[in-house]
């Protein structure tokens, strides 16, 4: 009887990372989510929006989450995280 139920717990776990995997897993971060990171690493909201807009010189063609991405991604980068 241990075994059908270790079984049972074993399929239904494989069943529902399958399915996880295919639907993606993460929700992807909304452009308000990114912005709350950024600002949590600047800890200034005026640093974090020059950033973003010297970000958005660079880059005029770019949706803004992407921007986002760039800007945490750099800052991460050169703080060595």
């Amino acid at each position: 009887m241990k075994w059908v139920i270790l079984g049972a717990v074993v399929l239904a776990a494989i069943l529902w990372l399958a399915a996880r995997s295919r639907e993606g897993g993460r929700r992807p971060a909304s452009a308000a989510d990114l912005r709350r990171k950024l600002q949590k690493l600047t800890h200034d909201a005026a640093v974090a929006e020059r950033l973003v807009e010297a970000e958005m010189k660079r880059h005029p063609d770019l949706a803004e989450r992407e921007i986002l991405r760039r800007v945490i991604r750099r800052l991460e980068r050169d703080r060595g995280r």
